[in-house]
């Protein structure tokens, strides 16, 4: 995929995505950036796929809720390169 292709998804609703900084961040990480993206249109994708599931009379239609949002929330993280050094939950987590 190109870089166009991997940057382009619905940024509405993504906190602290700034497309020039998803630039910047394939800049400077390269490879490691791509490959967040592509988790993360995987899981964008995942939690579409869940969504479909709610039409089953016997899908816990709260948790496939929960689980789509949990799904679109760490890929919003990813697309935002907040796992990457200098970003806030790379932070958090390593504690540097």
């Amino acid at each position: 995929m190109t870089d166009d292709e991997l940057l382009d998804f619905d940024a509405e609703g993504i906190p602290d995505y700034e497309p020039e900084q998803a630039r910047r961040n394939l800049e400077e990480h390269g490879d490691a950036f791509r490959y967040q993206l592509i988790v993360a249109r995987h899981l964008q994708d995942w939690a579409a796929r869940a969504e479909v599931t709610k039409r089953s009379p016997t899908t816990d239609i709260s948790w496939v809720d929960g689980q789509a949002r949990t799904l679109r929330e760490v890929a919003a993280h990813l697309r935002a390169g907040q796992y990457l050094p200098g970003g806030s939950l790379y932070e958090a987590t390593t504690g540097e």
